[in-house]
């Protein structure tokens, strides 16, 4: 894929070493996808002038910095040399489990776990590095553990920790499911940088866990779904010198998901008639401002929902749903295609929901991945259950 990048005119491509063959530059003003600095000095574009809203800058320099960072609220910050190789995914910038040398998974209910949890961790550490890298490791953990602790409040499900260590360096990972930090609060801690730190006066925490972390490693990836969860990748290579290892370029990438709006939560279908089938496909959410009145014109023999793009289906909705549903004609048929965990968890709880004369057809089903410590959906048939009454489907006949 080739980039686009801006270079100011006073910059050299070729004592750049830069492959014309990757990249197109474009004039001051275009919009682009990379921009390149010379160093921490240079003034970055505003997000406007990127073809995404997510600044990426690449350093040609050695000199990194937390303030130009976040005074800057730049998203992906990389060393030049591998800048325009990047695709900018999180399962693309860190290492796989198959990958791995060593490998350690933890879980943590409770905050004063965290201490069984570096203890553990302390016997993976290598040795074959710089003195004080052991110590480094303890405190990035440490760090890590304690923000995603504090940032939940229930114990369940738990903060999760992962220790790779590849050949060249030791990778930890970190997950929390609150989903409460935000990228201006990265970037207003980041823009303090490293010669303005001062302790925050507040109940909890000191307001100093990510400068340490981002000064201690040498990569920063921070992944946030609002709500849901808040995961920290960080990189330590395994260097012999404590000087090279804080010389080392760093890279940063934030990875953010935007909050659905509520306009983009309200109900909407579309209708389709095709001989004695009508097929509704809604999306959005069925709730109290859910009316039926208008769907109901003429009457048909097999009636199919498709429920796909429903995202949620709250009590309300729920009424008005068995309302629509017992209005149809008693001899008909009713089919339930791609239905989404927020209606299946409906479906098993209320009594009613599921008429005598409906099928389920299809629906998702939620799986663990251990390659990414994620939950997946799984589209699945009814047919392909061999026990329903383990998914609650003990009223169905599919």
């Amino acid at each position: 894929m080739v980039k686009k990048i801006r270079l100011s005119a006073k910059d050299r491509p070729k004592a750049l070493g830069i492959d014309l063959n990757n990249v197109t530059f474009v004039q001051d003003g275009q919009p682009i996808d990379i921009q390149i600095v010379s160093s921490f000095n240079d003034p970055v574009k505003e997000a406007n002038n990127f073809n995404s809203t997510l600044k990426t800058v690449a350093s040609v320099s050695n000199e990194h910095t937390p303030e130009f960072i976040g005074n800057n609220e730049i998203f992906h910050y990389i060393p030049y040399s591998e800048g325009l190789k990047e695709t900018f995914k999180v399962q693309d910038l860190v290492p796989r489990k198959k990958d791995s040398k060593n490998y350690l998974r933890y879980e943590i209910f409770e905050k004063s776990q965290r201490h069984d949890a570096l203890r553990d961790l302390k016997k993976f550490i290598p040795i074959n590095t710089f003195i004080n890298f052991e110590s480094i490791v303890h405190l990035v953990a440490d760090e890590l553990i304690t923000n995603a602790c504090l940032s939940q409040k229930c114990s369940i499900p738990p903060v999760r920790l992962k220790y790779v260590e590849t050949e060249e360096s030791v990778w930890l990972q970190v997950k929390d499911h609150a989903g409460t930090i935000t990228p201006q609060v990265i970037f207003d801690y980041l823009g303090r940088g490293l010669n303005n730190l001062f302790c925050e006066n507040k109940k909890r925490g000191a307001g100093l866990g990510l400068i340490f972390i981002y000064y201690h490693t040498t990569s920063l990836i921070i992944d946030i779904d609002p709500g849901r969860y808040t995961k920290f990748y960080v990189e330590l290579k395994k260097l012999k010198r404590d000087k090279i290892y804080y010389q080392t370029p760093k890279k940063f990438h934030l990875f953010y998901k935007k909050e659905n709006k509520m306009a983009d939560r309200e109900f909407d279908v579309t209708i389709d008639t095709k001989g004695d089938s009508k097929t509704f496909n809604f999306s959005g959410a069925i709730n109290e401002d859910f009316t039926f009145g208008g769907l109901l014109d003429g009457e048909a023999k097999k009636y199919v929902f498709d429920l796909e793009k429903v995202s949620l289906l709250n009590s309300c909705g729920i009424r008005e749903w068995i309302k629509f549903v017992g209005s149809l004609p008693k001899d008909s048929e009713i089919e339930y295609h791609h239905c989404p965990t927020v209606v299946v968890l409906q479906m098993n709880m209320v009594k009613g929901f599921l008429s005598e004369n409906a099928k389920v057809i299809s629906f998702y089903a939620p799986y663990y991945d251990e390659e990414t410590d994620e939950e997946v959906k799984v589209l699945l048939k009814s047919e392909q259950i061999i026990d329903s009454n383990y998914f609650g489907f003990n009223d169905l006949n599919p």
